[in-house]
């Protein structure tokens, strides 16, 4: 037999835990953002070798891009006193114009440098350059256009530290701990391309298209940032330490190769964020990040029309370097409705 409970005593309980519960400060503060972002920079993968593999390769090719479009997106935050936890989306949206792009092949010499460790954590290093090989010489060179498509996933935490707070509407400066999960994909297009060889004679006209490159790339940055917060301003500024994973599909159209490439590597991101809060309700703000990853790992071959290019699908594995240097100028508004519990 079933057994209800007392209808009355039912709904009194009910009221008493609430009124409880209610007097706990239990409760979670929201905001939603709308942002917009303008980024810049450029994008490089290198490979090379200045003495012969098993393929008697001594040269080495470079693909560069321009990083320069908009982005746009939404973001949220969940925050308490001391612990804040953040996420925004952004992307393109659509296939955008991104500037140059260039296809470089060329040869090493025992001269030649190589630099891939750009970042050393263990003596504290740190080199401010995408590019890996100097001392060469191109005996082939493709300049074109680049359109893009991205897609990124910000999630970050936060937990504040002295006199700072999460909630930007309570005074207070202090230092907070920061740490967090990235997630980009995005794919380039090389087109409408020129290219030169230095053949005898030399080789040099209109290609059209010439390749597309697709990253998948994963970042865990973990960092400090210092608050300072006035009555209708407040700064953040932050560093942080970032290692990064990334997967790689380069396919050339004039060869009908795929290179598909892992690497991993070591990197920063930097942020520097001013606000000025209209309301308790509504803040705007501007945000610039400056982010750096140096990577290297290697790249395997798929297809190919030449002897040298099939001949490559059985060497194995060769090296490989991925390195980005830009930066984004974000902007929005950031409001709190009136969600509690």
């Amino acid at each position: 037999m079933a057994v209800f409970p007392n209808s009355k005593s039912y709904y009194q309980h009910l009221v008493i835990l609430i009124c409880i519960l209610s007097n706990q400060s239990i409760f979670a503060e929201y905001s939603v953002s709308l942002l917009g972002a303008r980024s810049g920079g450029e994008f490089v993968f290198e490979t090379g070798n200045r003495f012969p593999n098993l393929s008697g390769i001594t040269g080495g090719s470079r693909i560069s891009f321009d990083r320069n479009y908009n982005l746009g997106g939404i973001g949220g935050k969940y925050f308490d006193e001391r612990w804040e936890f953040s996420g925004k989306f952004t992307t393109t949206g659509w296939y955008t114009n991104t500037g140059q792009a260039r296809d470089e092949d060329f040869f090493l010499f025992s001269v030649s440098q190589e630099r891939a460790h750009h970042m050393s954590l263990r003596d504290f290093t740190y080199h401010d350059s995408t590019n890996v090989y100097s001392g060469t010489r191109n005996f082939a060179d493709g300049i074109g256009k680049s359109s893009m498509s991205e897609y990124n996933i910000d999630l970050f935490s936060r937990y504040y530290l002295g006199e700072a707070k999460a909630d930007i509407n309570e005074s207070g400066d202090g230092f907070f701990l920061s740490g967090g999960f990235r997630y980009t994909y995005n794919k380039y297009y090389f087109y409408d391309v020129n290219q030169w060889i230095g053949t005898t004679p030399v080789f040099y006209q209109p290609i059209g298209f010439g390749l597309s490159f697709a990253n998948s790339i994963i970042e865990v940055p973990v960092g400090i940032g210092y608050r300072w917060n006035w009555e209708k301003f407040y700064l953040d500024s932050s560093f942080h330490i970032l290692f990064a994973y990334i997967q790689t599909r380069d396919f050339h159209k004039q060869r009908n190769i795929n290179f598909e490439s892992e690497t991993i590597g070591s990197g920063i991101l930097a942020t520097a964020e001013i606000g000025y809060k209209f309301t308790e309700k509504l803040a705007g703000f501007l945000r610039l990040n400056q982010h750096r990853f140096f990577t290297k790992g290697n790249f395997t071959a798929r297809g190919g029309l030449s002897q040298e290019d099939l001949t490559a699908n059985f060497l194995g594995r060769f090296k490989a370097h991925i390195n980005t240097k830009d930066y984004t100028l974000e902007f929005g508004a950031e409001l709190r409705p009136e969600w509690q519990f």
